[in-house]
């Protein structure tokens, strides 16, 4: 009678432990699911002409690059799951994930700068009327181009250090990203 209570503690403390990362990766799955319906859908409603055009093809390249992120974010918490006392998981997958993970909204800014464009074209936008449209998106973008670069720089000599980072996401660099959005 003891010894199950004594035990009790512990099995409660080790769901409580991962009970995070089941929660993600029940979650991540439908998300993943629905990326690639959302691919098939895209290309079954698009005509030739529309495939060949750059939006439709950056559009696909953004639905794969939420697809890699979303399999390495599974993939990073179901070894968490499966094995939590296994030592840390490899730099180079978590390194990649925060790559992934942080980068892409540069990515989509750019399908989405891209589309101004198509209302301001630059062959036939005055110069001055197209620098006041383009200006701030542009420092914008490379405001977090330098904080990305700054963040995964220092994100991978820490973690070269002392293992994957845990505290990532309190970076001043990805706060920054998260102010701006």
């Amino acid at each position: 009678m003891s010894e199950s209570s004594d035990i009790q503690p512990i099995i409660n403390g080790f769901i409580d432990d991962v009970r995070p990362q089941y929660v993600l990766v029940v979650a991540i799955a439908p998300f993943c699911g629905c990326l690639l319906t959302l691919l098939a859908i895209l290309f079954a409603f698009s005509t030739p002409a529309s495939r060949s055009l750059l939006v439709f093809k950056l559009n696909v390249v953004a639905i794969l690059v939420a697809l890699v992120t979303s399999i390495l974010n599974g993939y990073i918490n179901t070894l968490g799951l499966l094995d939590p006392f296994a030592p840390e998981i490899a730099l180079s997958i978590c390194f990649t994930f925060a790559l992934f993970a942080l980068g892409s909204p540069l990515f989509y800014d750019s399908i989405l700068l891209l589309r101004v464009l198509a209302f301001y074209p630059i062959r036939s936008t005055p110069p001055l009327m197209l620098a006041k449209v383009l200006t701030v998106p542009i420092l914008v973008k490379c405001g977090r181009l330098v904080c990305l670069s700054l963040f995964l720089h220092g994100y991978y000599v820490k973690s070269a250090i002392y293992g994957p980072a845990t505290d990532w996401f309190r970076n001043p660099y990805v706060t920054s990203e998260f102010e701006e959005s």
